[in-house]
């Protein structure tokens, strides 16, 4: 039967409609890959621990654009890098409205613009951060900050188990001599895998002298105090990776988020005084943390040279420089980045950023506890170890429900958590840090004699203070045997 013209014209606008409307939805689960090509979500695949099975005995693992919000909390739960995926509005600013933004493929960094020639550059775009500021579990006990490190075998293919000694020095170099870390440095080319395209042994031994060297112990408390007030912890910044069928919980460490404001006075002889207030960013001032971010700007620090291989790197992870952010010109904010919200906020301060605790002595103690005026301070290691593991234009999520944000600690006395009372106390275990960690006390500015409540002489205890404690009941022992 022969058909109208129009009606072959209707038929034909339908079907590229149809073609249309279901490329998509198809483009709708797919991202860019670093050569611009459109690739399959599930081309992302990964299995935990099972490496060593081939293909078809590998078991079944559903793709997270599958998975029900209530299996999503669920697992937000235990693994923080699923809060991004949560759509209860109470996690995130009035104006935003997560049920049309909270996708899976924005997990996904696409600004990312690969190198042809290192295929394995392609990881970088699964790289983000989740910024949980909850200090509170969803039962309202107190959760705490327990912080873990990527191992240095992870990110380089090593294999330190080769050589005992290698493995347990590597562990904590912060504390380790020069004479040992001269030797673990002359001993990495020969760890160095050969067959990997993108950190080189030159990369590897700049990445140890830079960054791996102030590798301290992680760690882990229930509570902040400052003077005798304390805090419960457990705000934390969270590195992720994000697979078709699982997000990767990479590392986490303490931060301290906003809870200052600045107010400054005026005087008729033209000076001013600054003072602060509590100003938390919840209630009516929700707004403040946006919940989606772009690390738009990875800034420096002059205490590292700032070198071609660093710059290389740089360019590897498509972006970064070796300018510094200065506080009101004055005080340097080490390894700065910037953190800029998406159009989803738009009333979200801007120009914040993740750096190391730099502005007073007493917040290096509060990691875990809101204690800033603003932007995210992190520790030092931790802070040259961002700058150096997330990529340009990194995706950053903030997530928390306001009334799991700050908890003041009621009944508990500091002088009840905190074993140094005394000044001769303090001046003791300074003594023995500087005695035993030289390149310690230095790398933190820890004096021989000071105030025994300094926030660097707090987190040298949360370092260090068991093994202190087992030196003291040695020294003891040997006393009162001499005796």
């Amino acid at each position: 039967m022969k058909q109208n013209p129009q009606t072959l014209v209707l038929l034909a606008i339908g079907t590229l409609l149809i073609v249309f409307i279901g490329f998509r939805v198809f483009q709708s689960n797919r991202v860019y890959d670093d050569y611009g090509k459109k690739i399959s979500i599930g081309d992302y695949d990964q299995c935990a621990n099972c490496s060593n099975l081939t293909v078809e005995d590998r078991p079944p693992r559903d793709s997270i654009l599958s998975y029900s919000q209530e299996r999503i909390v669920r697992l937000a739960q235990e693994n923080p890098c699923y809060l991004p995926l949560i759509q209860d509005s109470s996690y995130w600013s009035p104006e935003f409205d997560s049920t049309k933004y909270i996708r899976y493929h924005n997990l996904f960094n696409s600004s990312i613009k690969g190198n042809k020639d290192l295929p394995d550059s392609l990881m970088f775009v699964r790289r983000y951060l989740v910024g949980d500021f909850m200090v509170l579990n969803a039962d309202s006990s107190i959760r705490g900050s327990e912080e873990f490190y990527p191992r240095i075998e992870e990110l380089f293919d090593w294999a330190p188990y080769r050589s005992t000694w290698m493995e347990e020095h590597m562990r904590y170099p912060l504390y380790q001599s020069d004479s040992v870390i001269h030797q673990l440095r002359d001993s990495i080319p020969r760890y160095v895998n050969d067959n990997h395209p993108v950190f080189t042994a030159e990369s590897q031994i700049n990445f140890f002298n830079k960054i791996w060297r102030y590798y301290g112990r992680p760690t882990k408390k229930k509570y902040s105090f400052s003077g005798n007030t304390v805090y419960a912890s457990g705000q934390r910044l969270c590195m992720c990776e994000a697979y078709w069928d699982t997000l990767v919980w990479v590392g986490s460490v303490a931060v301290s988020s906003k809870r200052l404001g600045l107010s400054t006075i005026e005087h008729e002889d033209g000076t001013q005084t600054t003072s602060t207030y509590n100003h938390f960013p919840i209630g009516r001032s929700r707004d403040y943390y946006g919940g989606f971010y772009i690390i738009s700007s990875k800034h420096w620090e002059y205490s590292r040279k700032y070198e071609t291989i660093d710059r290389s790197h740089d360019t590897l992870m498509s972006g970064g420089h070796n300018r510094v952010v200065m506080y009101k010109g004055r005080v340097e904010l080490p390894n700065f980045l910037t953190m800029q919200p998406t159009s989803f906020y738009p009333e979200a301060m801007k120009d914040n950023g993740i750096h190391e605790v730099s502005l007073r002595q007493m917040p290096r103690n509060m990691l875990g506890t809101c204690n800033s005026i603003g932007c995210i301070r992190v520790s030092d290691y931790m802070a040259k170890y961002l700058r150096w593991w997330v990529p340009q234009d990194c995706h950053f999520y903030v997530a928390y429900q306001p009334h799991r944000y700050h908890y003041r600690v009621p009944d508990i006395n500091a002088n009840d958590l905190y074993p140094i009372k005394t000044e001769k106390e303090g001046n003791a275990f300074r003594a023995w840090i500087n005695d035993n960690y030289p390149f310690y006390a230095e790398n933190v500015k820890l004096d021989r004699t000071g105030d025994p409540r300094n926030g660097y002489l707090q987190q040298a205890y949360f370092e260090l203070g068991s093994e202190y404690q087992k030196y003291q009941r040695i020294y003891e022992s040997d006393t009162t045997i001499s005796q």
